[in-house]
């Protein structure tokens, strides 16, 4: 689909916004199709039967998402397994993709288990994090993990990426132990740079470890002075966000054999320094049997972030599904969660792995969808939970055509086409991939954000951390950008609202991650904004604050441009320039 793009500017917190706005149709039910293997180019995932002792090639299969190219159009990697050169599917921008693996430099055949995308130094390009237990062919060994850098275009316009693990300190995850599972991105002590979290499925303390960006493109591990010791942990999908709403990230952790985790952060003490607490038996997550995947949404649209971890189904021992609705915050600002997943029905996915949350239908609620299979395990249809808006669900996969029965393990959500619907990729372990477009015609309306917070210095890239609340007519939707990850992989870094018969957002607020918030009102439907936002005092959007910046102000208040009316309220007085004085000394929160 063609479409358009403009710009216009935002004078609150300095921000652009670039539109792009596709075509809205008429009504009709939930609908996917799977793409044809001719439109993606994809071959099907073997894994390596001896990677691990034969362990971990029972549980892997991923998939991440990522605009790597940076061309507003999402992209996909799959590891080969092992048994086959790892793909990089470039998204074509007519509904296919291409593997373009061997031309960007990372057609390896590793046993690679789990993937992240993020932006580690700020250029707009994001980088590729892959666990890996080295060559398929080999023997395992540690220290094999692999942190590919994006060196974007270069002067043919060609991409590339640069392998870079060893020398940025986040080969290895465990010193002697061959081991690692799932990763995310996500920025712990809020400096603006993205640090990386991996867990392991190892019988060893400290097995989910914390990597501190130092901003050279290199890591320092912090896991011993910021994380307690609870004993060893099964780690498979690690999320860093904030729960509690002080804006540093918590760290959830779905862990296997009852060992799922909430770290609350603790914020910074006198000396600057973070930490966490093991507040998991405080906040209730204790029924939580083999933990796997996970997705965090406000489910039941109370403004409080729940938490939705996929276990296998055993009823004789009370296992499934765990739903934690968090129900509100302790004195202490641990958040305190009640598991409704039998009650909201989402307790049986059968032996569930991957699962994602998002609107497929643009009803202004977030569903669900659970994944499942294994080797020794019966297969049951995959799920599709749809939301009536207050945390209750009921499946609707077979009329959306999502009943087939799969041994499904990693799986992502895109908007693959730009259209403003949300499409699906499938792993199948061993099998193909599954790529199921969204091909609803709705009259539900819809809104796309990508948020572009590089050229700030007190904000992660890619909008990490960012809180974002829609007010459409009577409706409030809650999202908080961060952790989009999946079992062993991650899903697009965007907001997708779905608004349902709105075809505007009376007001947005985006509460940014240092603190600061912009409101946006009266926001047209079914576009794709691109939000570009600097810090408030780097007027020459040259992401420096310096001399030049008080002149733009100067220039900007003797004009009585709206932009130099620095507290919005209409006139140009002192109370402007102490404003502007202000933010141009206070750097970051």
């Amino acid at each position: 689909m063609k479409t358009q793009q403009s710009t216009l500017s935002v004078c609150a917190f300095g921000a652009l916004v670039a539109i792009i706005a596709p075509q809205v149709a008429s009504a009709q039910e939930l609908s996917f199709s799977r793409l044809s293997p001719e439109d993606h180019a994809s071959t099907s995932f073997i894994p390596a039967v001896d990677s691990y002792v034969g362990r971990h090639s029972l549980m892997s299969g991923g998939v991440s998402v990522g605009d790597f190219n940076n061309d507003g159009w999402q992209d996909l990697y799959l590891p080969g397994g092992g048994t086959q050169p790892d793909q990089l599917l470039i998204n074509m921008q007519d509904g296919t993709f291409e593997n373009q693996a061997a031309a960007w430099g990372i057609d390896r055949s590793i046993t690679a288990m789990g993937s992240a995308v993020g932006d580690i130094n700020k250029d707009g390009y994001p980088e590729l994090y892959v666990v890996s237990f080295g060559n398929g062919d080999e023997a395992a060994e540690v220290g094999n993990c692999l942190l590919y850098l994006n060196k974007g275009p270069d002067e043919n316009g060609d991409f590339s990426f640069e392998e870079v693990g060893e020398q940025a300190g986040v080969n290895y995850i465990l010193d002697q132990i061959i081991d690692g599972t799932g990763a995310t991105f996500g920025d712990v002590d809020l400096d603006g740079h993205m640090d990386l979290v991996v867990s392991a499925w190892a019988r060893h303390a400290f097995s989910t470890r914390i990597y501190r960006n130092l901003g050279d493109n290199t890591f320092e591990d912090i896991t011993l002075a910021v994380l307690p010791d609870t004993g060893w942990m099964r780690g498979f999908t690690p999320k860093l966000i904030d729960i509690n709403g002080d804006r540093y990230p918590e760290l959830l952790l779905a862990n296997d054999f009852g060992q799922s985790r909430l770290f609350v952060h603790n914020g910074k003490d006198e000396q600057g320094n973070i930490s966490f607490r093991d507040e998991t038996e405080t906040a209730n997550v204790t029924e939580d049997c083999n933990g796997m995947g996970a997705s965090v949404a406000d489910f039941n649209g109370d403004g409080l972030l729940d938490w939705f971890i996929t276990n296998i189904y055993i009823p004789a021992d009370d296992c499934g599904n765990t739903m934690f609705f968090c129900t509100g915050l302790n004195e202490s600002g641990t958040p305190i969660f009640d598991n409704r997943a039998e009650e909201a029905g989402v307790d049986d996915a059968g032996w569930a792995w991957g699962t994602t949350a998002g609107d497929y239908d643009n009803d202004g609620d977030a569903d669900l969808i659970a994944t499942n299979g294994y080797s020794t395990a019966p297969l049951v249809d995959t799920r599709l939970y749809l939301n009536d808006s207050e945390g209750n669900f009921t499946d609707g996969a077979t009329d959306a055509g999502l009943g087939f029965q799969i041994r499904g393990h990693g799986m992502a959500q895109l908007d693959m086409d730009n259209d403003g619907d949300l499409d699906l990729v499938f792993i199948e372990e061993p099998g193909p991939t599954h790529i199921y477009r969204n091909d609803t015609v709705s009259t539900n309306h819809w809104l796309r954000l990508k948020l572009v917070t590089r050229h700030n210095k007190c904000l992660a890239p890619m909008g990490t951390g960012t809180r974002v609340i829609a007010y459409t007519g009577d409706q409030v939707q809650y999202q908080t950008l961060a952790s989009p990850t999946t079992y062993l992989g991650q899903s697009e870094m965007m907001i997708h609202l779905g608004l349902g018969d709105h075809d505007k957002v009376d007001r947005l607020v985006f509460e940014w991650a240092d603190g600061r918030n912009t409101v946006m009102e009266n926001v047209a439907a079914d576009q794709i904004l691109d939000i570009f936002v600097y810090h408030p005092a780097d007027l020459t959007r040259d992401e420096l604050i310096n001399l030049q910046d008080i002149f733009a102000f100067l220039e900007l208040f003797n004009k009585q441009d709206p932009a130099g009316d620095t507290n919005e309220d209409g006139s140009f007085d002192f109370d402007d320039v102490m404003g502007f004085i202000e933010v141009f000394g206070s750097g970051c929160p």
